[in-house]
């Protein structure tokens, strides 16, 4: 997991041997670069850049490649007017070797951020190097120290997604009132979370005949989508990004 920089890619295959087909591409570092450069280098009107973004972050939570590839072909129908930016998009993001940056691309509860890399970065800056640049050799040192002074303080770190009890509570109420409709390796869930949602629903979404993006999206956001573990069958979780973002 890296940002798109060509010299981490290079480096991870060389070194680690990981192939690009697992090298997944931060998708905060993605956002960031549309909101902070991308979008304004490639003229886009700033009324329009808010809206592209939703429409990125929409593509990030495509539950299959089919779903993503439908939506970002009538995503280039509606920007047509800004080529330059679709053809930067297409190279950068989807053609290219960091193009692993949605849901289908990983397992369920796999996160699709460097987050906690950056945390220890910051932890690391802040505490130990005084955020001055160290010759290499010596910041493996002050990089040694930090981590013995880390394992002395006895903590215990968790590594497992946890499911709150609340949640589990929540997704028990919601099963008793039988509002979960299961299809292929999801289970369905209206946003509203107080009728069940329609089985035509969930089959357009799946047939995906949609003529432009907006009413696609509109559909997206209309609806909870909790992933299957393809080996149990069991939902991946039924947390707070599930129930209030419709993401899993």
């Amino acid at each position: 997991m890296s940002d798109n920089a060509k010299c981490i890619f290079a480096s991870a295959k060389k070194i680690n041997g990981i192939s690009n087909a697992k090298h997944l591409n931060c998708f905060v570092h993605l956002k960031e670069r549309q909101q902070k450069f991308a979008l304004a280098e490639n003229r886009v009107f700033k009324e329009d850049r808010v809206k592209i973004l939703e429409h990125i972050k929409m593509m990030h939570m495509m539950i299959t490649e089919d779903h993503f590839k439908k939506y970002w072909e009538l995503f280039k129908i509606k920007y047509s007017n800004y080529k330059e930016y679709l053809n930067y998009f297409e190279k950068t993001y989807i053609s290219s070797e960091s193009n692993k940056w949605h849901y289908f691309d990983v397992l369920p509860n796999v996160f699709l951020t460097n987050n906690i890399c950056e945390s220890l970065n910051a932890t690391i800056k802040r505490d130990w190097t005084n955020r001055e640049r160290k010759p290499f050799h010596i910041f493996l040192n002050i990089l040694k120290e930090a981590l013995i002074d880390l394992a002395k303080e006895g903590k215990i770190y968790k590594f497992k997604v946890e499911i709150k009890s609340e949640m589990k509570f929540l997704a028990t109420q919601l099963e008793a009132k039988k509002l979960f409709v299961k299809k292929k390796d999801y289970y369905f869930l209206d946003k509203e979370e107080k009728k069940r949602i329609e089985i035509n629903q969930i089959n357009q979404y799946f047939d995906l005949k949609y003529t432009d993006v907006d009413s696609f999206q509109a559909d997206q956001l209309s609806m909870v989508i909790l992933r299957l573990y393809p080996s149990t069958k069991k939902a991946t979780c039924f947390c707070k990004f599930g129930f209030t973002k419709g993401m899993c």
